[in-house]
Protein backbone atom coordinates (compact mmCIF):
# COMPACT_ATOMS: atom_id res chain seq x y z
CA UNK A 1 0.00 0.00 0.00
CA UNK A 2 1.68 3.72 -0.95
CA UNK A 3 1.96 5.90 1.72
CA UNK A 4 -0.01 8.93 2.32
CA UNK A 5 2.96 11.08 1.41
CA UNK A 6 3.18 8.96 -1.98
CA UNK A 7 -0.07 10.07 -3.16
CA UNK A 8 -0.16 13.33 -5.32
CA UNK A 9 -2.89 16.14 -4.82
CA UNK A 10 -4.98 17.38 -7.46
CA UNK A 11 -6.11 21.14 -6.85
CA UNK A 12 -8.81 22.72 -7.34
CA UNK A 13 -7.36 25.75 -9.06
CA UNK A 14 -5.79 23.61 -11.64
CA UNK A 15 -8.77 21.78 -12.66
CA UNK A 16 -10.22 24.37 -15.19
CA UNK A 17 -6.68 24.07 -17.21
CA UNK A 18 -7.02 20.46 -17.37
CA UNK A 19 -10.63 21.17 -19.09
CA UNK A 20 -9.86 19.97 -23.29
CA UNK A 21 -12.72 21.43 -24.84
CA UNK A 22 -15.42 23.63 -22.49
CA UNK A 23 -19.14 23.83 -23.79
CA UNK A 24 -22.09 24.76 -22.77
CA UNK A 25 -21.82 22.82 -19.91
CA UNK A 26 -18.79 23.15 -18.15
CA UNK A 27 -19.06 26.17 -15.38
CA UNK A 28 -16.38 27.31 -13.00
CA UNK A 29 -16.46 29.46 -10.41
CA UNK A 30 -13.02 31.25 -8.60
CA UNK A 31 -15.55 32.96 -5.93
CA UNK A 32 -13.14 32.39 -2.63
CA UNK A 33 -16.82 31.17 -0.83
CA UNK A 34 -18.19 28.93 -3.35
CA UNK A 35 -15.58 27.62 -5.79
CA UNK A 36 -16.65 24.51 -7.94
CA UNK A 37 -16.17 23.41 -11.38
CA UNK A 38 -18.20 21.40 -13.67
CA UNK A 39 -17.24 19.61 -16.41
CA UNK A 40 -18.52 16.75 -18.39
CA UNK A 41 -15.27 13.70 -17.48
CA UNK A 42 -14.92 13.33 -21.39
CA UNK A 43 -14.21 16.85 -21.50
CA UNK A 44 -11.27 16.32 -18.89
CA UNK A 45 -7.70 15.93 -19.87
CA UNK A 46 -6.26 12.97 -19.62
CA UNK A 47 -4.08 13.58 -16.50
CA UNK A 48 -7.90 14.43 -15.20
CA UNK A 49 -8.73 10.93 -15.67
CA UNK A 50 -6.71 9.57 -12.93
CA UNK A 51 -6.33 5.46 -12.76
CA UNK A 52 -4.29 5.96 -9.93
CA UNK A 53 -4.52 6.85 -6.49
CA UNK A 54 -5.10 10.34 -6.11
CA UNK A 55 -6.69 13.21 -3.60
CA UNK A 56 -8.10 16.12 -4.01
CA UNK A 57 -8.31 19.63 -2.28
CA UNK A 58 -11.63 20.00 -2.57
CA UNK A 59 -14.93 17.89 -2.08
CA UNK A 60 -15.73 16.10 -5.41
CA UNK A 61 -19.10 14.79 -7.07
CA UNK A 62 -18.47 11.76 -9.50
CA UNK A 63 -22.06 11.17 -11.31
CA UNK A 64 -21.54 7.82 -13.46
CA UNK A 65 -23.54 7.54 -16.31
CA UNK A 66 -22.50 4.89 -18.22
CA UNK A 67 -20.41 1.58 -17.63
CA UNK A 68 -19.13 -0.82 -14.42
CA UNK A 69 -16.46 -1.49 -12.61
CA UNK A 70 -14.75 -1.30 -9.44
CA UNK A 71 -14.19 2.61 -7.57
CA UNK A 72 -12.10 2.61 -4.96
CA UNK A 73 -11.83 4.59 -1.85
CA UNK A 74 -9.18 4.92 0.64
CA UNK A 75 -7.90 1.57 -0.43
CA UNK A 76 -11.01 -0.29 -0.49
CA UNK A 77 -13.15 -0.91 -3.97
CA UNK A 78 -16.80 -0.44 -4.22
CA UNK A 79 -18.28 -2.21 -7.42
CA UNK A 80 -19.78 0.60 -9.25
CA UNK A 81 -22.74 0.59 -12.06
CA UNK A 82 -24.01 3.48 -13.92
CA UNK A 83 -26.00 5.40 -12.29
CA UNK A 84 -24.31 6.34 -9.52
CA UNK A 85 -23.34 9.40 -7.76
CA UNK A 86 -20.45 9.42 -5.14
CA UNK A 87 -19.69 12.59 -2.69
CA UNK A 88 -15.80 12.72 -1.65
CA UNK A 89 -14.56 14.71 0.97
CA UNK A 90 -11.52 16.38 0.58
CA UNK A 91 -8.45 14.29 0.73
CA UNK A 92 -9.72 11.09 0.29
CA UNK A 93 -7.64 8.29 -1.43
CA UNK A 94 -9.57 7.86 -4.76
CA UNK A 95 -8.79 5.70 -7.64
CA UNK A 96 -11.19 5.19 -10.90
CA UNK A 97 -11.10 2.74 -13.52
CA UNK A 98 -12.14 3.01 -17.27
CA UNK A 99 -15.81 2.70 -16.77
CA UNK A 100 -17.68 6.26 -18.20
CA UNK A 101 -18.39 9.27 -15.81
Amino acid sequence: MAKKSDIPTHHYDEAIHYIKHPDETSHLSLDPQMPFVLAKFELMQDIAQANYPHRHNCYQVLYISEGEGPHTIDFVAYPVAAPTLFFYQKNKCITGNSANH
